[in-house]
C-alpha cells in the first residue's frame, strides 16, 4: 500500500467522521476519542482511508463503512460482536482468508448480515481479524458450510505492514 494523501482533519471533517463512527460502531466508540484529539487522515492507493487519533491508528474506512483497526481493539474494549475460530482456521484467516462456518467454535447472538465483527482465536482470544458478517448468527449456527465473515483487516495484512512503517518513522 502506498500513501496517496495525508493531512490533519479540520473541525467540520472531524464532526462528519464522528457521525460515521457512531453510525457504524455505536456512540460508545466516540467516548474513546479524546475531546481535543488531533485526527490525521491517510488515504492509500487502493482508496481505503486510515484515521490516526493522536498518532495511533484507530479506524479504517472502506466503502463508506468504518471499521476499528486491530491496534484499536487491542487497546480498547468495545462492545462489538465476536466470532471465535478454531486454531486450524487461525493461519488461514491471518493470511486473509474469509471465515468459513466449519472454523467457527462460538459466535455472539444477534449478529445480523452486514454487521462488523471481531474475529479471535479460541486459545488466547487475541484479535486475528476484523470482518463483515455475510449472514446472521442464526443462519451461521444452522449451516454446516460456507463463508460466514468477509475478512476486511487482519494481522499481517498490507495495512498492518504499512502502518508499522508509518509508526516507525
Amino acid at each position: 500500500m502506498k500513501v496517496r494523501k495525508r493531512h490533519f482533519l479540520k473541525s467540520g471533517e472531524i464532526k462528519t467522521l464522528k457521525n460515521l463512527i457512531a453510525e457504524n460502531l455505536g456512540s460508545n466508540a466516540l467516548d474513546i476519542i479524546p475531546k481535543k484529539a488531533t485526527i490525521e487522515l491517510i488515504v492509500f492507493d487502493d482508496g481505503s482511508r486510515l484515521y490516526m487519533v493522536n498518532g495511533e491508528p484507530y479506524f479504517l474506512e472502506k466503502n463508506n463503512k468504518i471499521f476499528p483497526t486491530i491496534w484499536f481493539l487491542d487497546k480498547f474494549s468495545m462492545d462489538i460482536p465476536k466470532v471465535v475460530i478454531n486454531l486450524g482456521a487461525v493461519m488461514r484467516v491471518s493470511k486473509g482468508a474469509d471465515v468459513m462456518i466449519p472454523g467457527i467454535t462460538h459466535i455472539n447472538k444477534n449478529i445480523k448480515e452486514g454487521d462488523i465483527v471481531v474475529v479471535v482465536d479460541e486459545k488466547h482470544e487475541r484479535v486475528i481479524a476484523v470482518g463483515l458478517a455475510l449472514m446472521s448468527s442464526d443462519k451461521i449456527k444452522e449451516s454446516e458450510k460456507g463463508r460466514a465473515i468477509r475478512n476486511i483487516h487482519h494481522v499481517g495484512d498490507k495495512l498492518w505492514k504499512t502502518v508499522n512503517e508509518i509508526l516507525k518513522s
